[in-house]
């Protein structure tokens, strides 16, 4: 497995599986955290940081003003990224109500080089705003879903009537409810799914026609205390298989990451 940061030092990956010769997926680890007391709105995953890889793992921090360090840590698997990431609060005053956004997408336009995986986009021109109509338009109204507690919902807005010019071009609208830990799209053929799975309840969040992206937000914790800090793990990569399958290895991640974390105090 192969991870390329073409924006040098940033938590902005992407990412080639052992099989492949051409990256399979990106991810922005995260995009932003939100919430009460984080005076930083802008995006995270263009601020550097200091990196390192050892055998299959990176690892990585960066700052946010004095507000927020952030720890990534990077395990590759044969199809997928085991993520553990990491927040402390490095302000002088109580943060509440702390939500991450991850992006995960099939492309990375523009980039140097740009690239798609063709097995989820079809024999599209390398263009970001052809590619993310056509993702909102022909894909995600009946391949992207969430998996909530009572099973896989769609999460297009509009399913029966995609229609690209009657939203904005970057509308990511999250679930009233964080009931989900999972999202997937279907490949072209039906046999592939590109996830993103994490332990902590997520709002699932709507496709939008600026890119071939699918967001997910975890709840990081209801309040974090100056020089405290909270942690979270996930799984991002293909699955190859029916959503049969897909459901009982995500079910099996969850399963034993919480056995993991029994026990263990929160850090502090």
């Amino acid at each position: 497995m192969k991870l390329l940061q073409q924006a040098p030092d940033c938590s902005d990956f992407d990412v080639t599986l052992a099989q492949d010769n051409s990256p399979a997926f990106r991810v922005l680890l995260p995009e932003w955290i939100r919430g009460n007391g984080i005076q930083h709105s802008k995006v995270f995953h263009v601020i550097p940081g200091k990196w390192k890889s050892t055998g299959s793992v990176v690892a990585g921090q960066f700052a946010v003003d004095e507000q927020l360090a952030i720890s990534v840590v990077i395990e590759g698997r044969s199809c997928a990224i085991d993520v553990r990431l990491a927040v402390v609060n490095t302000s002088d005053r109580q943060m509440t109500d702390l939500w991450a956004d991850i992006c995960t997408s099939v492309n990375h336009l523009p980039g140097n080089p740009g690239w798609c995986n063709r097995q989820f986009l079809p024999a599209l021109e390398l263009d970001r705003n052809v590619q993310g109509r056509y993702w909102y338009e022909k894909v995600t109204p009946t391949r992207l879903f969430a998996l909530t507690g009572p099973g896989w919902v769609r999460m297009h807005p509009q399913p029966d009537a995609p229609d690209a010019s009657s939203v904005p071009l970057y509308s990511f609208d999250p679930s009233p409810a964080a009931d989900a830990h999972a999202c997937a799209v279907e490949s072209v053929n039906g046999r592939l799914f590109f996830f993103q799975v994490w332990q902590s309840p997520c709002r699932w969040c709507t496709p939008c026609p600026g890119n071939a992206c699918m967001h997910l937000q975890p709840f990081l914790t209801d309040s974090l205390a100056p020089g405290t800090s909270v942690v979270i793990r996930g799984r991002i990569g293909i699955h190859a298989g029916d959503r049969k399958s897909l459901t009982e290895n995500i079910a099996m991640f969850l399963s034993a990451d919480r056995q993991s974390n029994q026990g263990i105090p929160p850090t502090s």
